[in-house]
């Protein structure tokens, strides 16, 4: 996959993707993560990209600029250009899934007062917001909507169970985790002492799996267990427990092109 991110802040993306889970994915060629600088397909000396708005209330991205950009990411029937902002579509697991069976992704970043409606109008295929509030600019939210498809990407999560247990996938959430040993101030434990939560405490078939490590005869009752985790009633839908479904690599192809309303 390749994503190309049109910001004139460009080096707030670099740390992004040159460290952790996607700077190794980018290490193999599993993305590519591009930056284009509207600042370079300005006109003028100074490399003009924004004008005051008509009524007065700030500046305002100019369509030219980022236009020309867009254009120099490649064919635009190969582009499926995304803005963030506040007007969009809420940002959620089901999104990402569908994103991450498009081929080449320009996020286009807004900044001061946002972007010439007629850009939007003419290149979007998708606004999106992940949140109601405020930021400074649409590179925090182009690394959320990067981070999140990413992962999906075979390969760039060393292990495809692990996603498929991550919280929202299949509309639910992850379960609670815990960490060797199993009782806090045991012999040879740094930890000051027992402490409420201990291992030793539950009852039932987690304990015996969790400790011994048999990871798939644990995963059933891992999953009973999820939607109590966390006080989220909205992400714990109607999915019967116990009941594995779909492999995320199909619901990639059901949902392609086909979601919320998205372009192909």
């Amino acid at each position: 996959m390749i994503v190309t991110v049109v910001t004139p802040f460009p080096e707030l993306l670099e740390p992004f993707a040159t460290s952790g889970v996607i700077g190794k994915a980018v290490e193999k060629g599993l993305i590519s993560i591009r930056c284009v600088n509207p600042r370079d397909h300005a006109d003028g000396h100074y490399g003009q990209i924004d004008d005051y708005a008509f009524g007065g209330g700030g500046m305002v991205l100019m369509a030219e600029p980022l236009a020309r950009a867009v254009g120099s990411a490649g064919p635009r029937e190969e582009l499926f250009v995304i803005h963030p902002g506040p007007q969009g579509v809420v940002f959620g697991q089901s999104l990402a899934e569908t994103l991450a069976a498009k081929g080449h992704l320009v996020i286009v970043c807004g900044r001061y007062e946002g972007i010439d409606e007629r850009f939007l109008e003419h290149f979007a295929d998708l606004e999106i917001s992940i949140g109601d509030y405020v930021l400074t600019g649409g590179e925090l939210p182009a690394m959320v909507i990067i981070d999140a498809v990413a992962r999906l990407i075979p390969g760039v999560v060393g292990q495809g169970e692990a996603v498929e247990e991550d919280s929202f996938f299949r509309s639910m959430l992850d379960t609670p985790h815990y960490t060797r040993p199993a009782v806090p101030g045991a012999a040879g434990s740094r930890s000051p002492g027992p402490w409420p939560g201990d291992l030793t405490l539950l009852r039932g078939p987690i304990l015996g799996p969790t400790l011994t490590g048999v990871f798939m005869s644990y995963l059933s009752p891992r999953r009973g267990k999820s939607p109590g985790k966390r006080r989220k009633p909205s992400a714990t839908l109607a999915v019967p427990l116990g009941v594995r479904g779909p492999s995320w690599s199909s619901r990639w192809r059901k949902t392609a092109g086909n979601s919320r309303g998205i372009r192909s």
